[in-house]
């Protein structure tokens, strides 16, 4: 396991947010001073944890309400994989507009 503390500033007034993360082998989880979500025994655990889904694919959960068991936000990432991404043929231009609209 790893930790890596982070302080995060703001340009335009002097309030930062800081924390860690965490690694392990099976996730990255993501604590803000602070901030915590509380654990049906009363640990603190981190509101942003990164995994593996079942599909392998990365996903974000979020635990936004400090209360909830459960995470209140899911994002799976497996839409965000590079084999996903449009290639236009090279001798194409990209017309002004949306890279996904063009890519239909």
């Amino acid at each position: 396991m790893s930790n890596v503390h982070f302080s995060i500033h703001n340009d335009d007034s002097d309030a930062k947010l800081t924390g860690r993360v965490e690694v392990t082998r099976q996730k990255i989880s993501i604590f803000f001073d602070g901030f915590t979500t509380a654990g049906p025994d009363d640990t603190q655990r981190p509101p942003v944890v990164i995994n593996r889904n079942s599909l392998g694919n990365p996903e974000l959960s979020v635990w936004a309400i400090i209360n909830e068991e459960n995470p209140t936000h899911k994002v799976a990432l497996g839409g965000a994989a590079e084999s996903y991404r449009c290639k236009p043929k090279p001798s194409m231009e990209i017309p002004a507009g949306s890279l996904d609209e063009w890519c239909r």
